[in-house]
């Protein structure tokens, strides 16, 4: 994914998927923090970006056992 990506441009109902986030961990740290990320799930192998802003602001991970 490029780091010219802006969040910004996303519409109310759109999903990003980022695979393994944790190989540019500081633009996954960037999407997180982006106003207008309302929430990320970090499943580690796999990240998921919601712009939906109805749902208060969240970050949520799961770890890997």
């Amino acid at each position: 994914m490029s780091s010219e990506f802006e969040p910004a441009q996303m519409t109310l109902n759109d999903v990003i998927l980022i695979p393994k986030p944790y190989r540019n961990e500081p633009f996954w740290n960037s999407l997180k923090s982006h106003p207008s990320v309302i929430q990320t799930v970090d499943l580690y192998d796999l990240g998921l970006v919601f712009f939906k802003p109805i749902c208060p602001k969240q970050n949520f991970y799961l770890r890997k056992m």
